[in-house]
């Protein structure tokens, strides 16, 4: 099936033991990853997840590395944690829980929203590629470091939200 004729898209990815499920949100244009068994989600879950349903997905992984379609965000939700295991990228991120990215490389085409959320950068590399923003309604997040960060592609702009405020964003290795 084609993903770009489709319009109302989402996937939603858990992993859940034989209890009933509750509290499961699904949004259009979505690729939301929880573990509900209290662990986390990785790329290699995700892949498994795929399986025989890979053309009714909003993703793929291949050789480990997880690619979003365009026009999806990918979705870390409350409680939970990804820890992708591997590279991704994605058109936009929102971490609400906790996103785990140790030593890999992270391309966000659009825009990295962390309201609430928690993001451990390890050594990790992010790229933010094309036009999009940084939000963030966490103060204390801009304390935290991105270890590499590459922004703002040739032509395209990273604009830091919410505007008007005076942020700083360390990056550890320069």
């Amino acid at each position: 099936m084609d993903h770009a004729v489709r319009a109302h898209d989402n996937s939603t990815v858990s992993i859940a033991g034989g209890a009933s499920l509750t509290g499961l949100d699904i949004y259009q244009d979505h690729l939301i990853v929880r573990h509900d068994n209290g662990g986390i989600m990785t790329n290699a879950l995700l892949d498994t997840a795929e399986g025989a349903g890979a053309a009714e997905m909003l993703y793929s992984v291949t050789g480990g590395v997880l690619t979003v379609d365009a026009s999806t965000e990918l979705y870390i939700p409350s409680t939970h944690t990804f820890a992708p295991g591997g590279n991704f990228s994605t058109q936009d991120v929102k971490i609400v829980g906790t996103l785990t990215a140790s030593t890999h490389t992270l391309t966000v085409s659009g825009s990295w929203d962390m309201t609430v959320g928690t993001f451990a950068n390890g050594t990790s590399t992010v790229n933010f590629t094309g036009t999009g923003s940084i939000k963030n309604n966490n103060a204390t997040w801009w304390a935290n470091s991105f270890y590499n960060l590459n922004m703002a592609a040739t032509g395209k702009t990273t604009t830091l939200q919410p505007e008007n405020t005076t942020y700083q964003i360390n990056v550890a290795n320069v």
